[in-house]
């Protein structure tokens, strides 16, 4: 398998992102955390995320869906940790959607927030957003159309 990441900021003045795209032992990993903006540090917890979730996953032994749990929990311990304990990460937060891969190319996702996965070949959005917007959806207040445009 061939694979490369990239990481654009776009119009916003810093880039809050981080990303692992990688071959751990007899996996592939990939993640995106992208930081909150307008809160605190969003690209160091989202740093963090990443690379808890990589540590994590290199030291942990079970099935994959075992070790995406884990690793999201330690990824998640570490930042609500890091926001307590420096008075400069208080508020801290990212979102968080990661993906393992064995050599057949079978795979689990998970996602914390508003980032999503797609499986781009079949078009298929692989997540469920953790948001207002979606909570508006799925209690029915809007339609997944409104969605697109919702602020």
């Amino acid at each position: 398998m061939k694979f490369y990441a990239i990481s654009e900021k776009g119009r916003r003045k810093n880039n809050e992102d981080a990303y692992l795209a990688k071959k751990i032992s007899s996996y592939y990993v990939f993640a995106v955390a992208d930081g909150l903006g307008g809160h605190a540090a969003g690209e160091i917890a989202s740093k963090i995320a990443v690379i808890e979730l990589e540590e994590t996953i290199k030291r942990f032994k079970g099935s994959p869906k075992e070790m995406l749990k884990k690793a999201i929990e330690k990824a998640n311990e570490e930042v609500y940790l890091q926001s307590k304990e420096f008075a400069d990460r208080k508020g801290m937060a990212t979102t968080l959607v990661a993906c393992i891969l064995d050599e057949n190319g079978n795979g689990i996702i998970a996602n914390v927030g508003d980032s999503r996965a797609y499986l781009i070949n079949d078009e298929i959005w692989h997540t469920k957003d953790h948001s207002y917007v979606q909570e508006l959806v799925d209690t029915g207040v809007i339609t997944e159309d409104e969605a697109f445009n919702h602020p």
